[in-house]
């Protein structure tokens, strides 16, 4: 009888190890910039006289974005899930938010005054919740030069210091984006997986409930077998 509790809460740790695996990572703010590593127009800038800064502040942000783009930063900040069907300029279908949309701008360290219009910057910049179960890290920007939505795919996703290295044509509104699929595998490969599993439904939380259920049924046969 032992034997058979130590396996039933074996797995029992098993599924909630497989729920924690399903479970979307918790949204955070984009991380402090490495003010050591900026680029402009190919030259590295000095940390002393600027630097860049991520910010959810509408004073600087009315000064690049407008204000239709602002409230629609707003309503997917409040509605993650509501990511692919809020921002249609390119297909987000699948991707979902790691990080809050906020304005990357590069500013005077000595004045905190904003220089607008930066292009060609290359920015590093800490992503607290990065980790190396994601899959298709990428960027999503808004450009304010082009009026648009893009995904960028990073120079470089450092998993073991959980940071992102992006080049940006131009600066403006940013946010970390991943999918929960292998990037590996071709259309093709993700038709036939589609086709064999069907139903996508997440079984983990059935699984748990049956095994709760299997447990309780154990403690009570054992329970009538000493009472009688």
């Amino acid at each position: 009888m032992k034997k058979m509790l130590s396996a039933i809460a074996l797995m029992l740790t098993l599924c909630l190890s497989f729920t924690s695996v399903f479970a979307l990572p918790s949204i955070t703010k984009n991380g402090a910039v490495d003010q050591n590593n900026l680029y402009v127009n190919g030259q590295k800038v000095d940390p002393n006289l600027y630097n860049a800064l991520f910010t959810d502040d509408e004073t600087y942000i009315k000064a690049e974005v407008n204000s239709d783009i602002i409230d629609l930063i707003k309503k997917v900040n409040a509605n993650p899930s509501q990511l692919a069907t809020l921002i249609t300029d390119v297909d987000l279908s699948g991707y979902h938010l790691l990080t809050e949309i906020q304005d990357l701008s590069i500013y005077e360290v000595s004045t905190h005054k904003l220089l607008p219009k930066q292009k060609d910057v290359t920015v590093t910049w800490e992503v607290p919740n990065l980790v190396n179960t994601l899959k298709n890290v990428k960027v999503l920007h808004y450009s304010t030069v082009r009026n648009t939505w893009e995904i960028l795919t990073p120079s470089k996703v450092d998993f073991e210091n959980k940071s992102i290295t992006q080049h940006f044509d131009d600066l403006s509104p940013v946010a970390v984006i991943y999918k929960l699929n292998d990037t590996n595998k071709s259309d093709a490969d993700k038709n036939k997986d589609s086709k064999k599993t069907g139903d996508t439904t997440n079984v983990v939380p059935y699984v748990v409930v049956g095994i709760v259920a299997l447990v309780e049924v154990v403690f009570f046969v054992v329970k009538k077998k000493k009472n009688d």
